[in-house]
């Protein structure tokens, strides 16, 4: 249920909430916004009619403009460039845990990620504890090692026979000494199952970047859990329906880079 409320006493009658209604949920009657016929079924739960109202005057789904933010900051535009200007894949991170603190932060902005037709159908998955991360480090090396030996590897990750000494060895290349990861699992019927994990993974590497923390997208931990590991998508403990669709690690990092990098710059076609 929608559970659609307007106080009266507030609302002024602008017609905002009907006008950003992507599904055409909500339309006035008279002076007033109202559930439209079908609404109910139509509405995507974007709660858009709830943050563009003027005066706070529309409750829906039990949620009241008095419990949302209203105190909007904004970095300026320099601080922005700078933060993705110097965003480095990290790949040296330091042996400990990130803060609880930091992580809940982490954690409470993936609430935010958009998705396609908001259908929020995802789930994401956190090693927290670098004890944790270890046992999962050790799994995923040592898989990777008996597919090179016993010549199981997919074609797509063929290239990899060559680093059988360097895992032998005990070097993690998989995980590359990071603390933390972070999984994106979109569900089977997403309208938006490919890109939805993306999205969401970007926006949480800002915050990670902006808290000073090291992030490395690692999609070749996401082809080792994919193709060969089952055991280790058990322990992710996604739910029913869900796949990993991207991977993130993520730590304190053990490097400083003092200056950005001169990046040839992409072609861009503009068309006016």
């Amino acid at each position: 249920m929608m559970d659609f409320k307007v106080d009266e006493a507030k609302c002024i009658g602008c017609g905002s909430c009907v006008r950003d209604c992507v599904s055409g949920a909500i339309e006035m009657c008279g002076s007033v916004p109202t559930v439209a016929r079908f609404g109910e079924r139509m509405c995507i739960k974007c709660q858009h009619c709830l943050a563009v109202c003027p005066r706070g005057a529309i409750s829906i789904f039990g949620i009241k403009p008095e419990s949302c933010g209203t105190v909007k900051t904004l970095p300026r535009p320099d601080d922005v460039a700078s933060l993705l200007k110097f965003r480095r894949s990290c790949r040296q991170f330091k042996p400990e845990n990130v803060s609880k603190d930091k992580v809940a932060k982490l954690k409470d902005v993936l609430n935010w990620a958009p998705t396609g037709c908001n259908s929020r159908a995802m789930h994401f998955a956190i090693v927290e504890d670098v004890k944790a991360m270890g046992r999962l480090r050790l799994l995923l090396n040592k898989t990777l090692l008996s597919a090179i030996q016993n010549d199981t590897l997919p074609p797509s990750m063929s290239g990899m026979k060559l680093a059988a000494p360097l895992l032998e060895r005990g070097d993690d290349l998989v995980l590359r000494g990071a603390p933390h990861l972070i999984v994106a699992a979109a569900h089977r019927d997403a309208p938006s199952g490919t890109m939805d994990p993306v999205i969401a993974l970007a926006q949480f590497e800002v915050m990670a970047q902006s808290l000073g923390l090291g992030t490395t997208w690692c999609g070749f931990a996401h082809l080792v859990i994919g193709n060969l590991c089952s055991d280790a998508k058990a322990l992710l403990n996604l739910p029913e329906g869900f796949s990993p669709s991207c991977l993130m690690l993520f730590g304190e990092p053990a490097v400083v880079y003092p200056r950005t990098t001169c990046p040839e710059p992409y072609g861009i076609s503009v068309i006016s």
